[in-house]
C-alpha cells in the first residue's frame, strides 16, 4: 500500500480528505488502489500490554518521526525552496539513482504538487526551483525522471552555497 498523508490548512487546495479526530486534522491520499485496516485503539493498548517489543517499536517509530518533523521544520525555517528541492533530490539519487553518461538518472515518481507537499511548499515554488536547478546546468530534468548533470553543483545547491 502506498499512501500520502499531508497537513491540511486553507492555503494547500492540495489537501484532500480531510479528518477531525480528539484535536487531530491530518489529511491522506492513495496514490494507488489500497485498503485501509483500522484497529481499535482498545486492542493496541491490549497488544502493547502483553507485548512490550512492539509498544518499544512504535515509541522508536514515532521518536524518528519527531526527529524528521524537527528536522523539517528547520527546513522551512532557515533553507529556501531551491535548497530543500535539491536536498530532496540528491537524497533521492543516493537511495534510487541508477548510472548514465553522463551523471545519475533518479525517478523522483512523484508529480510537482506531491513533491511540494513533501517539502513544506506550492506546486509553483518547485517548478521555479527545478528550472532554476536546470538553467545552471546542475540537472536535466522530463517529467518526473532527473538527471543529475552536476552532483558538486547539486550538493553547493543542496548546502545553500549556490544559486543552483
Amino acid at each position: 500500500m502506498r499512501a500520502g498523508a499531508f497537513s491540511s490548512s486553507p492555503r494547500a487546495p492540495w489537501s484532500c480528505a480531510r479528518c477531525l479526530r480528539q484535536g487531530y486534522i491530518a489529511s491522506a491520499v492513495a496514490v494507488k488502489a489500497s485498503r485501509l485496516l483500522l484497529v481499535p485503539r482498545e486492542i493496541v493498548l491490549d497488544l502493547c500490554r502483553r507485548h512490550p517489543s512492539v509498544a518499544l517499536s512504535m515509541l522508536e517509530s514515532m521518536a524518528r518521526r519527531v526527529r524528521r518533523f524537527a528536522g523539517l521544520v528547520e527546513d522551512l525555517a532557515f533553507r529556501q525552496v531551491t535548497e530543500r528541492l535539491a536536498r530532496h533530490i540528491e537524497t533521492a539519487a543516493a537511495a534510487l539513482g541508477r548510472p548514465v553518461s553522463p551523471g545519475t538518472v533518479v525517478d523522483l515518481a512523484l508529480t510537482q504538487e506531491q513533491l511540494a507537499g513533501r517539502l513544506g511548499t506550492v506546486r509553483e515554488l518547485v517548478s521555479r526551483g527545478l528550472a532554476q536547478l536546470e538553467r545552471a546546468g546542475t540537472i536535466k530534468r522530463s517529467r518526473t525522471r532527473i538527471v543529475i548533470r552536476d552532483p558538486g553543483r547539486l550538493a553547493e545547491a543542496a548546502r545553500g552555497d549556490a544559486p543552483g
